[in-house]
């Protein structure tokens, strides 16, 4: 137990020795910064003002950790307790640029800081870049003189790899997965029905999500549903009288269900490590006038001819059916989010869905609706019938069960998600 103790303490020293050695590495870059300034500045009397931009990530180690944002962060803070400096926030320096369509990212080089001479009493830059070199990261600044773009002076450190990274992590953690941090997630989700026709189902969706903790998020999004053609064909029998007699035609029927609405959801998440997040999720779908559609390709029609006779043909007609009740679909998923950068994170998502009957109550035929009060069956074979399509029921299949349907299945779904 006791060297149990001992080795912890230890292991915390050596992580707080490590942070005090890039914290200190910082405060050189700092020091030799506004060293260079003061020795063309003997008499200064007013601090000038000066705004630090993101250090530009020159390999893919930087670019992965944003260690140039880290850099930009930590040398800000440094600066900040100069008594040399008046150091503009970084919130304003970006509120700056973006009135003039200008960004951080564009200032990398002194070539470009003569754009800046119209921002309001903004005088130095401090520009820079990091880089891999072995088991480092060299960090390069210059600070630049607004107005001509000249090189005041520049500064280089080198970090040790792994604790500028572990820093970086920390950086991500508490600025872009914030316990309120805000999320937009365009995805998509396959549905497969277990059991019955094995009918599937593909959604589409794009959700804004709100971390109201770091175990918690709510979600609120837009939805839109499409079947397949679904499975378990109907071939009913159609009749029709001719001056010939009576003639009895076979036609196919192919279902298809579509709808839209909006989703809820709350999501318990854990993470692990600072780019991993796991979760478990419950969400229901709310749609609005979702329509199970009947396509009859060869549905058959009498037709006159010359001698007056009356002849079968066949023609496609597309029979909607809908129902004005609340429907809902209910979701359960295990998700695996990865933070690729900052802004940026990929998600999965694995679970289960339920889609409750669905029963259309209305129909529709080329502009032609059936719509009355629904009080029984009768109620709906007045709507679910056509005097110009034979009085066949479109409301029941050949069984004479009511054309409906229900879905219990998995779901498989893949999205990104850009961070506020």
């Amino acid at each position: 137990m006791k060297r149990t103790i001992i080795f912890i303490l230890f292991l915390s020293a050596a992580v707080l020795i490590g942070a005090q050695s890039l914290n200190q590495q910082i405060r050189n870059l700092a020091v030799e910064i506004t060293r260079g300034y003061m020795d063309g500045h003997k008499n200064l009397l007013i601090k000038p003002r000066i705004g630090i931009g993101d250090f530009s990530n020159e390999s893919a180690g930087a670019v992965k950790n944003s260690v140039g944002s880290l850099v930009s962060v930590m040398l800000t803070d440094e600066l900040s307790r100069s008594t040399v400096f008046q150091v503009i926030e970084r919130r304003d320096l970006d509120a700056l640029m973006k009135e003039y369509k200008l960004s951080l990212s564009g200032f990398t080089s002194e070539s470009t800081a003569p754009q800046l001479g119209e921002l309001q009493g903004v005088e130095l830059l401090v520009l820079g870049s990091v880089a891999e070199q072995g088991d480092s990261y060299v960090v390069s600044a210059r600070l630049v003189e607004v107005e001509t773009g000249k090189i005041i002076t520049s500064a280089r450190i080198t970090a040790g790899r792994k604790e500028i990274e572990q820093e970086s992590e920390k950086y991500i953690a508490s600025t872009f997965q914030s316990p309120y941090g805000i999320t937009l997630s365009p995805n998509a989700t396959g549905l497969i029905e277990i059991g019955g026709n094995s009918n599937g189902f593909f959604l589409f969706s794009v959700d804004a999500g709100y971390r109201v903790a770091k175990w918690l998020s709510f979600s609120l999004g837009y939805v839109s549903l499409l079947s397949r053609e679904m499975q378990g064909l109907d071939t009913p029998k159609i009749s029709g009288t001719t001056k010939d007699g009576t003639t009895y035609t076979d036609v196919s029927r192919y279902f298809r269900f579509s709808a839209s609405g909006i989703s809820l959801a709350s999501e318990a998440v854990f993470s692990p490590t600072v780019r991993l997040s796991l979760g478990a999720r419950l969400g229901a779908v709310l749609y609005v006038n979702p329509v199970l559609e009947q396509d009859f390709p060869d549905f058959p029609v009498w037709l006159p001819n010359s001698s007056g006779n009356l002849i079968s043909a066949t023609d496609r007609i597309i029979v909607t059916g809908f129902n004005h009740s609340l429907y809902a679909s209910y979701h359960l998923s295990l998700s695996a989010a990865y933070l690729v950068s900052p802004r940026l994170s990929l998600f999965a998502r694995a679970g289960g869905f339920y889609l409750p009957e669905f029963v259309p109550t209305s129909f529709e035929i080329a502009g032609s609706v059936r719509d009355t009060t629904i009080n029984s069956d009768a109620d709906i074979d007045t709507n679910g019938t056509f005097p110009q399509y034979h009085k066949f029921n479109f409301s029941r299949n050949s069984s004479g069960e009511r054309v409906g349907f229900s879905a219990l299945g998995v779901s498989f779904q893949l999205g990104m998600a850009v961070n506020f």
